[in-house]
């Protein structure tokens, strides 16, 4: 929902409100802790959900937007790698400590480590978005000065219809 939802916004303000919405959707459960809720608990699991969509879209169209094409498949997988990765480390951690902490400290301790790491992504992005410390990184674009690349090896890469105008289509 929230991947659909992102695409009507820019990749910056969608990556923004998304961290608002996991940073709510964090304190969503604390609250159904606290006051035995099940209703407050399945709130804000759906703003972490919607925010963690709207955060995982807005950085994939953000990184599309500086990579090159040569790059970015690269990019994307070690994006997805750890996109996927993150979220176990907390969790192993979390099972590690149940034994000597109990379950309620950890469930507490896991869920401040969340609300904290998304008001830092809210805080990053927004100093992102306003020109602060993060910066925005501009899309590559080669030099017009620098000399040519090598000469590839094999045979001349020919394009193919795809690549080719209309208008040169048309003229064939």
């Amino acid at each position: 929902m929230g991947g659909l939802w992102s695409l009507r916004h820019t990749a910056r303000s969608a990556t923004l409100l998304g961290a608002v919405f996991l940073a709510l959707g964090a304190a969503g459960p604390a609250v159904a802790v606290a006051v035995a809720s099940p209703i407050a608990f399945a709130c804000g699991s759906a703003m972490a959900g919607l925010g963690a969509g709207l955060t995982f879209n807005g950085n994939l169209r953000g990184i599309a937007e500086v990579t090159t094409a040569d790059s970015r498949s690269g990019v994307f997988s070690a994006v997805r790698v750890v996109s996927y990765a993150a979220p176990s480390l907390p969790s192993l951690a979390a099972g590690l400590l149940i034994p000597s902490w109990g379950l309620k400290a950890t469930r507490c301790l896991s869920i401040g480590f969340v609300g904290i790491l998304s008001l830092i992504a809210l805080d990053h992005a927004d100093c992102s978005r306003s020109g602060g410390p993060a910066g925005r990184a501009r899309p590559h674009r080669p030099d017009p000065t620098a000399p040519a690349p090598p000469a590839r090896r094999g045979r001349p890469r020919v394009p193919d219809n795809r690549e080719r105008s209309r208008h040169d289509m048309s003229t064939h």
